[in-house]
């Protein structure tokens, strides 16, 4: 009969519970070592939902906001404004949100700071990404330095008055005056027919010749030309059109920009239009009479004939004619004629009163307030900066 040691059976028990326990710390470690790979993971993927929240901030920031209305929250450099939190969401459940802040660093640049946050992930939830762009509105640079500008000749005769002085109506807010710009800026006076009868040029020329002006003077405004501006046009209307510009609203009193012939409420503060400044096309000629009012910029590919006391305030661009008869009209801010101008204001009998007028804050209204022409857009080609652990 052979008989155990008692030692051996205590050793024996001793390395069974030792390998129970490396066993243990070894699952344990594994489960441990998942469980942070996963965090990690998770981490990453809340950690990256967060920039792209951000970056969906900063695209929308972008497209969203003009300068005009930025300038008015924001009215001077090193001013601050809090745009709010947005919420994103995704069947209907929320599962981020982004914060905007702007900083305006002059008339046309600006901070924007966007922070995105992850609200869906029970507690891996929290996670937050900040990114940050130095952004410029869209340069259009439109001539500032008459009130009609010419390529061709010009004829003025009856009541006609082109007036360099700057002007805008005494209830427009926030408008100041650069003072007397000249009457007509044309490359060559010598085809200047006029002033005849009481027609006057005012200004300070009341006329200047520019022998530098091309076609390009008329067709390239900075940053945007005129294909640009009528590629984007808010309204289209056929060569011959005649139509009324009038403010309209919908039924529940907001304006209602689907109406073609709404150009806005230029003279009637306090309408839910006053702000709305559209691009408009002619794709030819283009008659306006009747009356009514507008504001923007008007684009006409042919001959531009106002009459009928139509008033209209912004930036006028003609390729063809401008002619004005009858009662005429009023076209305030500046006026770029193409080809030529006849305005003839010799019919006494419906008291002849068309006005070709300068008006700096008509120009800088109708760029400001138009999402086109005001969009911001990054100054650099890295398109924003990761400011994450920049701090409070």
């Amino acid at each position: 009969m052979i008989r155990s040691d008692s030692r051996e059976q205590g050793f024996a028990l001793a390395a069974t519970i030792l390998a129970l326990v490396l066993v243990g710390a070894l699952v344990t470690g594994g489960f441990f070592a998942a469980s942070q790979e996963q965090r990690m993971g998770m981490s990453k993927q809340f950690s990256s939902e967060a920039f792209y929240y951000a970056e969906r901030g900063l695209q929308d920031a972008l497209g969203a906001y003009t300068r005009g209305f930025l300038q008015a929250q924001m009215p001077a450099p090193r001013d601050t404004w809090y745009a709010g939190k947005t919420t994103i969401t995704s069947g209907g459940q929320p599962v981020g949100e982004y914060e905007l802040n702007f900083t305006r660093l002059d008339a046309q640049l600006y901070f924007i700071e966007a922070k995105g946050t992850v609200v869906e992930g029970g507690r891996y939830a929290g996670a937050t990404h900040s990114l940050g762009v130095v952004a410029r509105s869209m340069n259009v640079d439109v001539p500032m330095n008459g009130a009609l500008q010419v390529y061709g000749g010009v004829w003025i005769y009856g009541h006609a008055l082109v007036d360099g002085n700057d002007w805008y109506p005494a209830d427009w807010s926030d408008c100041s005056s650069i003072g007397a710009v000249a009457g007509i800026v044309m490359k060559d006076q010598s085809t200047l027919k006029g002033p005849q009868g009481a027609a006057r040029i005012e200004g300070d020329p009341p006329v200047e010749e520019d022998p530098t002006l091309d076609e390009a003077s008329f067709l390239k405004f900075g940053d945007v030309d005129f294909d640009e501006l009528k590629a984007y046009a808010d309204h289209v209307f056929p060569h011959g059109a005649k139509p009324k510009p009038e403010p309209r609203l919908d039924s529940n009193g907001n304006c209602d920009y689907s109406i073609k012939t709404n150009w806005g409420a230029p003279t009637i503060p306090g309408h839910a239009c006053h702000y709305y400044f559209p691009i408009i096309y002619a794709e030819g000629d283009l008659k306006l009479t009747g009356g009514g009012m507008g504001q923007g910029i008007l684009l006409v590919e042919g001959d531009l004939e106002v009459a009928g006391g139509v008033e209209f305030f912004g930036i006028t661009i003609v390729k063809g004619e401008l002619i004005t008869n009858g009662t005429g009209g009023h076209l305030n801010g500046v006026t770029l004629v193409q080809g030529g101008s006849v305005l003839d204001m010799n019919n006494a009998l419906v008291g002849g009163n068309a006005v070709v007028r300068f008006s700096s804050c008509a120009i800088q209204r109708a760029i400001a307030n138009n999402p086109l022409t005001s969009r911001l857009k990054p100054i650099a080609q890295r398109g924003w900066m990761d400011i994450t652990a920049a701090g409070g």
